[in-house]
């Protein structure tokens, strides 16, 4: 009898690093352990925090498949896959992005539609042997419609509240109170300027609900809107 294979899937982010392990026998998995840890987008995570993250990880593995939120070149795969050899030399490692991750969770080997919206957002489509791929550009130059697009709407919403002396309306004092800021605009600035980057997105995306009540439906209809007009038309049609 061949012995049971231990496997690591790992999935990260902008917000999290999400992580199982399973045990297969046969054609039968079964989940030894499971966790999250701090986010690992790949392209603004440095190497050496990356390891870092990796290290705290199952050690004992036969496969380890890492998905991170930013993997999308060869040269991306290849560089995550050289990190990943110095957690576990003697496993075999497939790597990839989010958006593989995704496609295979959602469609296995299938045709359809992925729409990735967590901290940022991306789409991707298959049909056959064609994949076509939209969104993704990252928190700077796109990611309409994720946690974090929207959440610095709303942030951005309560600043300008501010400016234009408007007074302390409900949602603004909401926001001040969940981010233990006082209610001065000088430091709530200071404030945004040092610490609301990407990396705090886990922060930044507790404001997604104030930007529902914030923005109503009307601005998080245009967000989802944004999203589906980047629908790849050749996998709908």
């Amino acid at each position: 009898m061949n012995p049971a294979e231990r496997i690591l899937g790992v999935e990260g982010g902008g917000t999290k690093t999400a992580w199982v392990l399973v045990e297969r026998h046969a054609n039968e998995l079964r989940i030894l352990d499971q966790g999250k840890l701090p986010p690992s987008n790949f392209r603004l995570a440095p190497p050496e925090r990356l390891r870092s993250i990796f290290q705290q990880l199952p050690p004992q593995v036969d496969r380890v498949g890492i998905f991170l939120a930013g993997c999308g070149t060869p040269e991306d795969r290849h560089r995550l896959s050289q990190i990943a050899a110095e957690v576990w030399p003697s496993a075999k490692i497939i790597t990839g992005s989010d958006r593989d991750s995704g496609m295979a969770a959602a469609l296995g080997h299938g045709e359809g539609i992925v729409v990735n919206a967590g901290s940022g957002s991306s789409i991707t489509g298959r049909r056959g042997d064609r994949i076509e791929k939209a969104g993704g550009w990252g928190h700077i130059l796109g990611d309409a419609g994720g946690g974090y697009s929207l959440s610095i709407q709303a942030l951005r919403l309560i600043l300008r509240e501010y400016d234009l002396h408007r007074g302390e309306v409900q949602f603004t004092a909401t926001a001040l109170h969940i981010t233990g800021l006082k209610a001065k605009k000088s430091t709530v600035c200071s404030h945004f300027l040092q610490s609301y980057h990407y990396f705090n997105c886990e922060n930044i995306i507790k404001q997604a609900e104030i930007a529902i009540d914030i923005m109503g439906k009307k601005k998080l209809m245009r967000s989802a809107s944004s999203l589906l007009t980047m629908q790849p038309r050749s996998v709908v049609h």
